[in-house]
């Protein structure tokens, strides 16, 4: 997706734990879910911003947070969703 995310023109800001995490996981399910993530983040996000990647472990579990500045106000709640 760098191809994507540089043409996208905006600002993303990385950060990755160190030393490199190991995820048991179906590797193909997980890769979708943080392309879908990542591609909604390009879609809806406020143009000339950020969008924030991290990546931490705590209590033995992985933990991807992505982040970004809505272009419109969302005013549903996180149970209409």
């Amino acid at each position: 997706m760098e191809d994507r995310i540089t043409s996208a023109g905006f600002d993303i800001k990385v950060r990755i734990c160190e030393p490199p995490v190991t995820v048991i996981s179906d590797g193909k399910r997980l890769y979708r879910i943080i392309q879908n993530l990542l591609d909604n983040a390009l879609k809806y996000s406020l143009k000339g911003t950020r969008i924030y990647y991290s990546l931490d472990v705590r209590d033995g579990y992985a933990y991807i947070v992505i982040k970004n500045i809505s272009a419109y106000e969302m005013t549903f709640t996180k149970e209409e969703i």
